[in-house]
């Protein structure tokens, strides 16, 4: 990304590095919600590595407090380079002291693994990338392009370059079918579809989910194990408590008979 230069030593200088912007729409700091962008930037840096020219083709995606770039992606082939000026070492600052180094690690090595963006991965508050059709890549001005959400208004994206392509990135809010439209005219459409996690019913208690529906209206069942009821009836009532009664007055009946036959 870009010629390395020498270490500086911030040790000395009152206002150590810190990283204060970065280029949360791409898909490499997907992850990286308002709360962690603010953590972030708690770790202070008493060295870092200097950075000579900028490569064409690289782009910047987290900035130091006095503009320089801290981390920087550059596409190399089919995969991605990137180039880190800062180090978790104790004599370099204090990042390794922070969770977030290890959440910034994580999420760098989930999205440069060897996977593809499908559909299915495309969820509310993670980016969705939308490759533009035009073989004029050059082309800095994109007023004739628009990404419409569910609701057909149209939504704030940023231009990236990758490879010899552009991309349209946007983060949807909400589920539904995303547009990409030029001069008006459909090109591309993306499906976001709702986290699975907000359809896992195991986190919720049988009987609060049957008492939000109306009596009668639903069964809930369970192919977990640990759970002794297979089916509950909201309107029903169990009868495992009256079973247990009549076993018990059956062992009572019993235990009279014997002590009485002994008598």
């Amino acid at each position: 990304p870009f010629d390395p230069g020498p270490v500086r030593d911030l040790s000395l200088i009152a206002r150590r590095l810190h990283i204060a912007r970065g280029l949360w729409e791409s898909p490499l700091l997907a992850e990286f919600d308002a709360r962690s962008q603010i953590a972030l930037a708690q770790p202070r840096f008493t060295r870092a590595l200097g950075a000579g020219p900028l490569h064409p083709d690289a782009s910047v995606l987290l900035h130091f407090s006095d503009g320089s770039p801290a981390l920087t992606r550059m596409p190399i082939g089919a995969g991605t380079f990137l180039l880190a000026s800062f180090s978790p070492a104790i004599d370099c600052g204090d990042l390794g002291r922070h969770g977030v180094f290890v959440a910034l690690v994580q999420s760098l090595v989930q999205q440069l693994g060897l996977s593809e963006q499908t559909p299915d991965a495309w969820m509310p508050g993670r980016p969705i990338e939308l490759p533009l059709p035009t073989s004029d890549t050059s082309d800095a001005s994109h007023a004739d392009w628009a990404i419409l959400g569910p609701e057909g208004r149209a939504l704030d994206f940023t231009v990236l370059r990758r490879d010899e392509s552009l991309l349209a990135v946007t983060r949807p809010a909400a589920p539904g079918l995303y547009h990409l439209t030029h001069q008006g005219s459909t090109v591309r459409t993306a499906a976001v579809n709702l986290d699975p996690r907000e359809s896992d019913l195991t986190r919720i208690d049988p009987q609060a989910l049957t008492s939000a529906f109306p009596p009668g209206t639903l069964a809930v069942t369970s192919t977990n194990p640990g759970i002794v009821a297979p089916l509950i009836e909201s309107a029903g009532t169990p009868l495992w408590p009256t079973l247990i009664l009549l076993a018990l007055a059956a062992l009572a009946m019993e235990m009279t008979l014997q002590i009485l036959w002994k008598a």
